[in-house]
């Protein structure tokens, strides 16, 4: 999986965009845009629910990242363009404390 590799070596300049249906979960689920942009700074990857798309210029990755003052871990999916060095958020949730796939 090159692409994640390329995407760790590129995430703290990554320029990140999100997408109109990602916004309006974030306000539904209660997400700040501050705590959408640390999931993609410093979140956790999966690499089991990530994907390349064949002919396409962006792939899927899962990111999730757990915030302890809210006790939640807020996930989201990221489609990333490493020619152009930037990301679109698609969409995100929270769930209530920590996630299984952390373990």
């Amino acid at each position: 999986m090159r692409y994640i590799e390329k995407f760790l070596r590129q995430r703290k300049d990554l320029v990140i965009t999100v997408d109109y249906h990602a916004l309006c979960r974030g306000e539904e689920w209660h997400v700040s845009c501050e705590e959408i942009e640390e999931t993609v700074r410093r979140g956790w990857i999966n690499p089991e629910k990530c994907r390349e798309f064949p002919g396409r210029p962006y792939r899927k990755i899962f990111l999730s990242c757990y915030f302890g003052k809210h006790q939640r871990t807020v996930e989201l999916v990221l489609l990333y363009d490493e020619e152009f060095a930037q990301g679109e958020v698609k969409t995100l949730w929270a769930v209530k404390g920590r996630t299984r796939q952390r373990k």
